[in-house]
């Protein structure tokens, strides 16, 4: 169903949750949970948890015996691996459950996972913790304010990050304290302070390009349009300033960098910032953030088609990181397929060979969860591939 008004999927009416609270008290609970385990966990906690707009998320439970409830939970936070949830009664650790994530133009998204962890708080409340089976991408379920400083990571060795980063900068202070940041990483920082340098360097191969928003010949937000254009598909991420305005922060949103950061940058926001690229979609993705070169001359006949190919590449990749989220293993099976038979002409035989190795995967298994990691690595060979190699 979908809504008049905006023609998108509509989310569900919310119905009462199982606690059968008003939002204020619910609100208080949320802050009493919050004030019980602040700082508790956090040194160790891996992924951060961001909150979710929402009063009630939609759940269903595998009860032994095989019968099934839905019913509506209070969600309380969302990380990249689970949910934390606020139900009225006891659910054993174990239970298989499906919940149905609000989506601002998607409806509801189906996320399987297992509940993990079921204490009694007070009352009749009880706290829950689900582990997806498959991650999520968590900025696709929160808020825009939210999402522009939601990262994955929360907790970041620095000495864990490598890569090569494009820090597009026009502030010497600003270049200083990102460098500074990141000293104790294996980063490779290279700083220019204008969108022309940065046109000029970017096709160098970088693993991730940082940019401040206002720029001496332009600004970033037309520099990332120049780099997708050109076939540049690292990931972007832009630094505004506590000045921006209301008309610029809409410009953001509507081009979509892969992150925002609000100057000061905090140092453990950017590893964070840094981590979610060179970790989380890297390695953990398919190994590695090293970019995909077409390998066609730039003589051939069919190299100035490669920019164009290599958007269609990223935009299949996060097509199949949905398909494989909801588990469609017809879908996922599909889009390999495509990439398969149509990257070797524009120069990524390797990315081709990658979608070989998921279709086997998946022939042997005939199960997409035990493929997964196959069809991970081709998203992340999809959101590699660039344009050319650097000059030697």
């Amino acid at each position: 169903m979908t809504s008049p008004r905006t023609g998108k999927p509509a989310l569900p009416k919310e119905a009462p949750c199982t606690l059968r609270l008003s939002p204020m008290e619910i609100d208080r609970v949320k802050r009493e949970l919050d004030a019980e385990c602040n700082g508790r966990a956090s040194a160790k906690r891996v992924y951060q948890r961001c909150a979710l707009n929402a009063r009630a998320v939609r759940m269903e439970v595998q009860h032994p015996g095989g019968a099934n409830t839905t019913l509506n939970y209070v969600p309380r936070n969302l990380s990249r691996e689970g949910i934390g949830v606020l139900h009225s009664s006891f659910v054993y650790p174990g239970t298989r459950c499906t919940v149905f994530l609000p989506h601002s133009t998607r409806g509801e998204v189906p996320v399987v996972g297992t509940v993990v962890r079921c204490r009694h708080f007070r009352g009749k409340v009880h706290e829950l913790g689900v582990k997806f089976d498959q991650p999520i991408d968590v900025r696709e379920f929160v808020g825009p304010d939210e999402a522009e400083g939601c990262f994955a990571l929360e907790n970041v060795a620095p000495e864990s990050l490598a890569g090569a980063l494009l820090l597009v900068e026009p502030g010497a202070m600003d270049r200083a304290l990102i460098r500074q940041h990141l000293k104790e990483t294996n980063v490779t920082v290279t700083s220019v302070e204008s969108a022309a340098e940065a046109l000029t360097r970017a096709s160098e191969g970088y693993d991730l390009v940082v940019s401040a928003l206002k720029l001496p010949d332009g600004d970033g937000l037309r520099l990332l349009e120049d780099l997708r254009n050109a076939g540049l598909q690292a990931p972007y991420l832009l630094l505004c300033g506590t000045d921006t305005t209301a008309a610029e922060r809409e410009r953001v949103r509507a081009s979509q960098p892969d992150g925002v950061l609000c100057k000061p940058v905090a140092a453990q926001t950017m590893l964070a910032a840094v981590g979610e690229f060179l970790i989380v979609r890297g390695k953990d993705f398919g190994g590695g953030g090293a970019a995909v070169f077409s390998t066609l001359s730039p003589r051939d006949p069919l190299a100035v088609h490669v920019p164009e190919y290599v958007r269609e590449l990223r935009l299949l990749g996060d097509q199949l990181s949905k398909a494989l989220a909801s588990l469609d293993a017809g879908e996922c099976r599909r889009i390999a397929q495509q990439i398969r038979g149509s990257a070797p002409t524009f120069g990524f035989a390797g990315t081709a060979d990658v979608a070989s190795q998921a279709l086997g995967a998946l022939q042997a298994t005939s199960n997409i969860s035990e493929a997964a990691a196959a069809f991970r690595k081709l998203v992340a060979s999809c959101h590699r591939a660039q344009v050319k190699r650097a000059a030697a």
